[in-house]
């Protein structure tokens, strides 16, 4: 269980940066996030399950689950519930920007983007 927990988090920061980095469209679009916007991100992601690894290896239980708590309700806010419908108008722009053009394995739940009306529905 320890190896897992310590090989979990390098594996998802191997994830991101192939999805982040490598265009593989249409699964991904890299054109519709500027580089810059994805360097503040990796540099506030990747360090984040980086720090988890450690807490792992170094036996520091407690900080490794509440970084990875954080990290799970960071993943919340920014997927699940805009899936759900509960998001604020950075999140739709950001989505129609970036992902608008990939292929959408989930379905929507009845709800497409309508960019005329700013609006899920």
């Amino acid at each position: 269980m320890h190896t897992l927990a310590l090989v979990t988090p390098i594996v998802m920061v191997i994830y991101l940066a192939v999805t982040e980095w490598i265009p593989m469209f249409p699964f991904n679009d890299l054109e519709g996030q500027p580089v810059r916007e994805r360097l503040g991100l990796a540099a506030i992601n990747y360090p984040i399950f980086a720090a988890i690894s450690v807490a792992v290896a170094l036996g520091a239980d407690v900080v490794a689950l509440i970084l990875t708590v954080l990290t799970v309700i960071g993943h919340v806010i920014s997927w699940w519930l805009p899936y759900f419908g509960f998001s604020f108008a950075a999140q739709r722009a950001a989505y129609q920007r970036e992902y608008s053009r990939t292929w959408k394995i989930l379905p929507t739940e009845g709800r497409t983007w309508s960019s005329t009306s700013s609006t899920w529905w």
